[in-house]
């Protein structure tokens, strides 16, 4: 058990405000370079320094260690014994990257336990299929023809040909494909995810390794496995329904077979009704059939064989699957999440690119109540550029814990920058960043608010029937089938959020897996009971489903059917179903009908002056008592849409009224100090209410217990008045924590006489290479399986430069191999430190007044690119346009974007000096700011700004008062892809940096604004 701790009658005030490990996050920490024990052992402990409570041991692109060798297994033992030393928890990852299942190419480096799928094609193609031990290995295997009459788009009918019969339509293949080996999966493929077979062999080799290295750690130190984006073949339709020519779906040898004993049936038969519209009744039946059993067959080989391996051996299986949040995603990649996350021990999500996924925490949350699962994970923050942001933070994790996510897995925590590791999603939440040792006052909040939320149940009384199943009726058709599909899509987001943010909490009830979540009680499903369950609009339900709800109904449960109820059951045509419904409420898909009909069902309701519906909450009852958490997400970002990550600093003040039926003696527990105080509440109505003023990116945590007499009365403060209020508007000295930067990534090249014109690293690479002779640059293959190189090829880069002063500098770069020559100069001395990673090792060189030239000759082999380098010392940055020139540093900074004060690559700390009179009453400083968060001091005493309303307050002595102001500047500026254009700006993934396209790319630089933007504002207040 994870959560002992709660199993006490009541929340120690002392776990509460100092939370153990347990309740903190467990980063993915990014294993990217070759490994060293000793490394990974220190490196381990900065996480305890950053407030989280452990990390995931993720193999990730630029492993050079033997992934499970003997190297690798000693760093996995080395770390999981730290750990057991300062109490952190070390959870596995099961893979060498991403999608879990192929343990590193060890499994399917076998061509039968490879990925399958079926291609439906009007394009015959040659059947080179090959076979060993009874399964095909390879090629394309023919397994029916077919005769199609279309007629504009749309299918008029089909036959089934036998060998050597003609149709009069058009004539279809189906083949079965084996995937091909490539880079991507180590030169092995990936797995066949619909073979227990298969993910068996997976589990032998992954989780058979790390029992004989930690076992002895499972289930102490090591809580889990962490298993990511398993999927099947991803379904792809046809592009163009006039001209059909290639369908995709999941398949696997024996499918055929298996969908035949389940179903009597030979799909076979009937497959052109997967692909295309058509007027037949039997479409639906047999789209029914064939995307609930590749489900089925999906989670049988995978989550219910992977759990259960976990479980026997003390781990809970973890992790989440591919394109969990929309009704097409799930469809095309995995058929349906929620049929999964039974036999996962803590069923996760993940979270990437700052959108608002509700639908896809509210599945998992779901089933994490029905089944009593103790937890729930997210992987958050990643995919979000090299621009952090704690105000973004902090929302995130907020209205994810109050969607059910108790263990956070930040993404990702760099051990090494080398190479494509630095361009691997960034950013990295770990010692490259310069607020590293500041990200402990978020997880203190989060940890503190774990405490509370993972005890006792949560209160809800509304279901709602999951409509995944309807979607497979109409997916991989064409036109009129999208229609329906979209329409479904719009109806499954719009319910979710007129639900949430109306102060319903809710259940999703999946239908493949409610039959096994029945029991003695007819209101309930698995662990939960309610009182109310919409049907949403659904096309079809199952016969089991209709059952279950015919039992809800006659004892006592109130069925609410949302628009037209069910044609279909089963995926037949049917009128049970309808007639069903007549007996029971139906009502518009309507917004105000909907929260009409979940008037009672509210077990609490939130007004809010200037968010209204702007409000997420979760309500819990523990030990008779009531847990309520209410959090406010930024608005507008629902999937596919990314939050911009700069900052928005717009302050919103709310006054807000929050009322709890029942009569409750209120606390409020402050996540964010640790303080527990009481807070004045009212009865009215047998309703308990609370009012409480809150800005952007608050959240509130209130206990409520039995009232036993009076409430008592609590003292309000105040709001100060305003004495005086002033700017500071002047020029201030300053203090760079480190060396201040030029991006060298333009460069002229050469690879033998001559140079070549300037330009971008990445596109002097190609170039460089086809003129050596070498094949286009390849990244996807793991270092640790690259075949050793005897001899490379050279290449120079000359940097140009000039430069208004001379002065000592340092060159940055990450090249193990390589020749410096600076104005003419070979440049011998040895490395003597590190920039911003250990991987960029700092060279000391001199700068000269006039014309720089610097020479970096490096070799050129199979897997070799062109990396940025970077030239450090006490010098400021003149940019324009896409050159730069070396002038003296600003002896004063003004407030405003240091880009525009020579300052246009410095991504560190920088610390602003000033002073201000006051008559000794306490003062407010507000500030805008492009940073992590800041640090105010006043007189020696500091106060960190992490979000609205962008202030602290401090007490002043009567004179002057110093005033120092630090910011954390954005990596983005320095490692970013800044030659993306602002519009397509919303991630770093690593494809962008290398992204050619003239729509997306600029030749100039697009750089984000850095460091303190507005003058401070000081506001001092009546004594």
């Amino acid at each position: 058990m994870l959560y002992e701790k709660n199993q006490t009658e009541t929340l120690a005030e002392g776990l509460f405000r100092n939370p153990t490990n347990e309740y903190r996050g467990a980063p993915f920490w990014a294993w990217n370079d070759e490994l060293d024990e000793k490394e990974c052992v220190e490196q381990g402990r900065f996480f305890l320094e950053m407030g989280l409570g452990g990390y995931h041991i993720h193999p990730r692109a630029g492993l050079a260690t033997p992934y499970l060798g003997d190297k690798f297994n000693a760093c996995v033992k080395a770390c999981v014994e730290d750990a057991k030393k300062t109490g952190a928890y070390a959870w596995l990852y099961d893979e060498d990257r991403y999608p879990s299942g192929f343990a590193g190419g060890a499994v399917t480096k076998d061509g039968r336990f490879r990925r399958r799928g079926l291609v439906f094609t009007s394009k015959k193609r040659k059947e080179d299929a090959t076979f060993a031990g009874g399964r095909q290995t390879g090629g394309a295997k023919l397994l029916a023809t077919y005769s199609v009459r279309l007629a504009f788009g749309k299918c008029k009918g089909y036959t089934r040909l036998q060998a050597g019969e003609k149709g009069a339509g058009r004539r279809f293949y189906a083949y079965l494909v084996v995937d091909e080996p490539t880079d991507t999966f180590n030169q092995a493929g990936y797995v066949d995810a619909l073979s227990k077979e298969a993910l068996g062999k997976f589990a032998d080799v992954t989780y058979g390794t790390y029992q004989k290295t930690v076992g002895d750690a499972f289930g102490k130190t090591i809580p889990a496995i962490f298993t990511d984006e398993p999927q099947t073949k991803f379904v792809a339709p046809f592009k163009c329904a006039l001209f059909p020519t290639k369908a995709v779906i999941p398949w696997t040898d024996d499918f055929e077979k298996t969908y035949q004993e389940a179903f009597g049936a030979d799909v076979l038969d009937s497959l052109p009704e997967l692909f295309f519209d058509m007027d037949a009744p039997s479409v639906s039946h047999t789209r029914f059939l064939y995307h609930t059993h590749r489900t089925e067959r999906f989670a049988e080989a995978f989550s219910d064989q992977l759990g259960a391996r976990a479980a026997e051996i003390g781990l809970y299986l973890t992790g989440h699957l591919m394109e969990e949040p929309t009704l097409e995603t799930q469809s095309k990649a995995v058929g349906e999440t929620m049929r999964h996350y039974k036999n996962f021990g803590l069923p996760g999500i993940d979270l990437l690119c700052g959108r608002h996924e509700y639908t896809a925490a509210k599945q998992t949350e779901s089933v994490v109540r029905q089944e009593g699962k103790e937890g729930m994970l997210c992987e958050l923050y990643g995919v979000s550029r090299w621009v952090a942001e704690f105000g973004k933070f902090k929302e995130e994790g907020d209205w994810l814990a109050c969607l059910g996510v108790t263990v956070r897995v930040p993404h990702l925590s760099y051990y090494s920058m080398r190479g494509e590791a630095k361009r691997d999603y960034p950013p990295s939440l770990f010692y490259q960043a310069p607020w590293y040792k500041k990200f402990k006052t978020l997880e203190d909040h989060f940890s503190r608010l774990n405490t509370a939320l993972t005890r006792g149940k949560a209160i809800n009384d509304v279901a709602v029937i999951h409509p995944i199943e309807s979607y497979f009726l109409c997916y991989a058709g064409q036109k009129h089938s999208r229609k329906v599909q979209k329409q479904l899509e719009k109806n499954f987001f719009d319910l979710t959020d007129w639900l949430l943010f109306n102060g319903c909490d809710f259940d999703f009830v999946s239908e493949s897996l409610l039959p096994m979540q029945r029991n003695d009680n007819p209101l309930a499903v698995g662990q939960c009971a309610y009182k109310t369950i919409l049907v949403p609009g659904l096309l079809t339900m199952r016969s089991s489903t209709l059952d279950y709800l015919t039992a809800f109904r006659a004892a006592g449960g109130r069925v609410v059917f949302l628009g037209e109820a069910p044609s279909m059951v089963d995926g037949s045509f049917s009128e049970e179903a309808r007639a069903f419904a007549a007996q029971c409420d139906v009502i518009p898909f309507e917004k105000g009908a909907v929260c009409a009909a979940i008037q009672e069902e509210r077990s609490f309701l939130i007004r809010s002056e200037q968010k209204p519906e702007g409000y997420l909450a979760t309500l819990r009852e523990d030990n008779g008592g009531r847990w309520l958490f209410v959090t406010s997400p930024r608005p507008g970002f629902p999937y596919p849409h990314s939050v911009p990550v700069t900052n928005d600093q717009n302050v919103v003040k709310d006054n807000v009224r929050i009322g709890v039926k029942g009569e409750w003696r209120v606390t409020e527990y402050d996540t964010m100090s640790g303080e527990i105080r009481p807070i004045e509440c009212t009865v009215e109505n047998g309703v308990t209410y609370v009012r409480k003023t809150l800005y952007n990116n608050d959240s509130l945590l209130l206990r409520y217990d039995a009232l036993d007499g009076a409430q008592e009365k609590t003292e309000v403060a105040a709001e100060s008045k305003t004495v005086s209020t002033f700017s500071l508007n002047e020029k201030v000295p300053y203090t760079l924590d480190e060396p201040n930067a030029l991006l060298l990534d333009k460069a002229m090249w050469s690879v033998g006489a001559g140079f070549h014109a300037r330009t971008d690293l990445d596109l002097a690479t190609a170039k460089a290479r086809k003129k050596l002779g070498l094949p286009p640059y390849r990244s996807a293959l793991q270092p640790w399986l690259r075949a050793p190189e005897t001899e490379k090829k050279k290449a120079t880069l000359r940097f140009v430069f000039d430069s208004k002063v001379a002065l000592p500098a340092h060159l940055a770069c990450e090249y193990d191999e390589f020749t410096l020559v600076v104005n003419g100069e070979t440049v011998t001395a040895a490395s003597d430190g590190y920039y911003v990673d250990k991987a960029f090792l700092t060279y000391p060189i001199a700068v000269k007044e006039g014309k720089n030239v610097i020479d970096i000759t490096v070799p050129m082999g199979k897997y070799d690119r062109f990396e940025n380098c970077y030239l450090l010392g006490n010098f400021g940055v003149n940019l324009c346009c896409t050159k730069a020139c070396l002038v003296p540093l600003p002896e004063k900074l003004a407030f405003s974007d240091i880009v525009e004060q020579k300052l246009p690559f410095y991504s560190g700390k920088i610390t602003y000096h000033t002073s201000f009179i006051s008559d000794g009453n306490r003062a407010e400083i507000s500030l805008r700011y492009a940073s992590a968060l800041v640090t105010l001091a006043v007189n020696g005493e500091e106060k960190d700004v992490l979000f609205a309303p962008y202030a602290a307050t401090f007490d002043t002595k009567k004179g002057e008062n110093t005033l120092e102001i630090t910011a954390y500047a954005p990596r983005e500026n320095a490692f970013g892809a800044v030659h993306i254009r602002r519009k397509f700006k919303r991630s770093d993934s690593p494809s962008w940096f290398n992204n050619t396209s003239l729509i997306c790319r600029s030749r100039k630089y697009v750089m984000d604004r850095s460091g303190i933007l507005t003058s401070p504002v000081i506001r001092l207040l009546e004594k």
